[in-house]
C-alpha cells in the first residue's frame, strides 16, 4: 500500500439502486479522501456505452451512485465521476472502467443513505492532547522500587448546543507490562455530537468541515482532524471519507495554541454554537483566517485574504452599524425619485436596477472606518491613534495591490518587509475579531493578545506599531 493510501480492498460492485452484484472492482482511498475505483468489466446501462461516449462524457456513460460489498463491509461511492475506460466492443470480459469519488462511506451494515440516517458523529482529537490537557496521572512510590500509578478521569465535559449534546470523551490504550520493564499509557480524546434530529450524510460532511475550521481557529493552527465516525439510528458505525486539500500541518506543541482550553471550558459549548450558527452567514469572514494561515502560502496572499476576511466579518457581524441615519434618509429620497422617473426613460431595466442598487449599497464609511469600528469593540484598550494610523496604512497597501498593481508614491508601503510586518499584525487583530463574534470574553481575548506563545511574532509587530502594550 502506498504511503498516501489509507484503505485498499477488492469487492463486488453494482449500481446502488440495483440488487444484483455482478462485477468486481478494486478501491483505493487516499489520505486526501479521494477514492479511486477500478471495475473489471462495464456496469450495465440501458444503452451500451461506446468509446465515443466516454470521450465526450455523454449521458450514455451514466453517473449514478455505486455500491460495493466485500466479505465484511458495505461501501457507498456517492456521485462518482468517470475517470477512465478500456473498452473492447466484442469482448466485455476484457473491458474495464474507472471512477473517482469525493465522498465514500464504509459500514458493516447496509445504510439507507438517502434518508436522515445519522444520529451522532465523533472525531478523534489526535494532536489536540496538549491543548486539552485532560490526561492526569499521579505516581507515588510505595516502596523504593514499586511505583503506584493513579490515572484520574477528566471531569464530565458536556454542553447543550442547537445541534444536540456536545461532549468530550476519553479512552485509554495501554501497552507493555506482563514481564516488560515499562508500561505505555495513551490517552485518546474524542469530541462527539449526539444530534437532536437525525442528519443526512451531506449535512454531516458540512458539519465536519466546520468543526475542523472551528478548532483550527481557536488554537490558531490548521490541524486536520481525523475523518469522523458517523453512527446510524441503531448506533452502527459508518466511516466517511471526503475530499480535503493536502496542507502542511504543524504540530500543536505544549503551550502552542492561541487560547487556553481551561479558560474556554465553561463557555466552550456556547462558543461552538455561535461559530456553527454564524458560519453559513459569515463564510469568508470565518474561513479566510484558517485557510490563509497554514505554512506555505505567500505573504501577499495572506495579507489580501486577511483584509477580505475582516471586511466580510464586519459586513455580516455589524451590518446595521454601517448605516448613517442621515445618509439612509438621503438615499431613500433619491431612490424614490429614480424609481418614479427611470421607468419612463429609455434606459434598459437592467441598467436601471444597477443604478438604484449601486446607490442603495452606499453606507458612507470607507473600509478603514468599518474595520476600525469593529476592532474597537474588542474588549481590550488598544491605542486608538496608532491603530487608526496602522489601519490607514493597511488599507492603502490593500488598495495599491488590488487596484493599482504598482507604486503610487515614492514611499508606497508595499515593500516585502513592510507587507510582512503588517500581515503579522493584522492577523492577530483578525483572530481577536473572530473570537469576539463567537462569544469569547475579555479574559480569553487578553490571553490570546498578551500571553499565548503561538502568536509571539504577531504580538511583537502589534507592539512595534504601538497598538498594544505588553508591559
Amino acid at each position: 500500500m502506498e504511503n498516501d493510501e489509507i484503505f485498499s480492498e477488492s469487492m463486488k460492485i453494482s449500481w446502488l439502486d440495483e440488487e444484483e452484484i455482478n462485477k468486481t472492482g478494486d478501491i483505493k482511498i487516499s489520505k486526501n479522501g479521494i477514492s479511486k475505483l477500478k471495475i473489471h468489466g462495464i456496469l450495465p446501462r440501458e444503452k451500451k456505452p461506446t468509446a465515443m461516449d466516454w470521450l465526450s462524457q455523454s449521458e450514455g456513460i451514466s453517473k449514478k451512485d455505486i455500491f460495493g460489498r466485500s466479505a465484511e463491509k458495505f461501501i457507498y461511492f456517492l456521485d462518482p465521476s468517470p475517470s477512465g475506460f478500456n473498452i473492447f466492443d466484442g469482448n466485455e470480459e476484457h473491458s474495464s472502467e474507472s471512477f473517482s469519488c469525493y465522498t465514500t462511506l464504509i459500514s458493516k451494515n447496509k445504510v439507507n443513505i438517502k434518508d436522515n440516517c445519522v444520529s451522532s458523529m465523533r472525531w478523534c482529537l489526535d494532536g489536540y492532547e496538549n491543548w486539552l490537557s485532560l490526561f492526569i496521572i499521579k505516581m507515588k512510590w510505595k516502596e523504593k522500587i514499586k511505583p503506584e500509578i493513579e490515572i484520574k478521569d477528566p471531569e464530565n465535559l458536556t454542553w447543550d448546543t442547537h445541534l444536540g449534546n456536545l461532549h468530550i470523551d476519553t479512552e485509554y490504550e495501554g501497552s507493555g507490562g506482563w514481564g516488560r520493564p515499562y508500561i505505555n499509557i495513551k490517552c485518546i480524546n474524542y469530541i462527539k455530537i449526539d444530534f437532536n434530529q437525525a442528519k443526512s450524510i451531506d449535512e454531516c460532511k458540512n458539519i465536519s468541515i466546520k468543526m475542523e475550521r472551528f478548532l483550527s481557529t481557536i488554537v490558531s493552527n490548521y490541524k486536520l482532524l481525523s475523518y469522523p465516525e458517523l453512527y446510524d439510528l441503531e448506533n452502527s458505525k459508518i466511516n466517511i471519507f471526503y475530499y480535503r486539500q493536502d496542507i502542511n500541518e504543524e504540530e500543536i506543541k505544549p503551550m502552542g495554541a492561541v487560547t487556553n482550553f481551561g479558560l474556554l471550558k465553561e463557555k466552550f459549548g456556547h462558543i461552538f454554537d455561535l461559530y456553527m450558527e454564524n458560519y453559513d452567514t459569515y463564510m469568508s469572514g470565518y474561513y479566510l483566517y484558517v485557510t490563509s494561515s497554514f505554512p506555505g502560502i505567500f505573504t501577499e496572499h495572506q495579507f489580501i485574504n486577511y483584509i477580505w476576511g475582516l471586511e466580510a466579518l464586519q459586513n455580516h457581524a455589524f451590518p446595521s452599524e454601517a448605516k448613517n441615519p442621515a445618509l439612509t434618509e438621503k438615499i431613500s429620497r433619491i431612490t424614490d425619485i429614480l424609481n418614479e422617473i427611470l421607468p419612463k426613460s429609455e434606459m434598459k431595466k437592467r441598467d436601471r436596477c444597477w443604478l438604484i442598487q449601486s446607490i442603495s449599497g452606499r453606507d458612507g464609511r470607507n473600509l478603514k472606518e468599518k474595520i476600525l469600528s469593529m476592532i474597537l469593540k474588542i474588549p481590550y484598550e488598544f491605542d486608538k491613534d496608532n491603530l487608526n494610523k496602522f489601519l490607514g496604512d493597511v488599507v492603502e497597501l490593500r488598495n495599491t495591490i488590488s487596484h493599482y498593481g504598482g507604486k503610487r508614491t515614492p514611499d508606497s508601503p508595499e515593500y516585502i518587509q513592510g507587507m510582512f510586518e503588517k500581515t503579522y499584525a493584522i492577523k492577530m487583530l483578525y483572530l481577536c475579531s473572530i473570537l469576539f463574534t463567537i462569544g469569547c470574553d475579555k479574559e480569553i481575548i487578553s490571553y490570546a493578545l498578551l500571553n499565548s506563545h503561538r502568536l509571539t511574532s504577531e504580538r511583537y509587530f502589534l507592539e512595534k506599531y504601538g497598538i498594544i502594550k505588553t508591559n
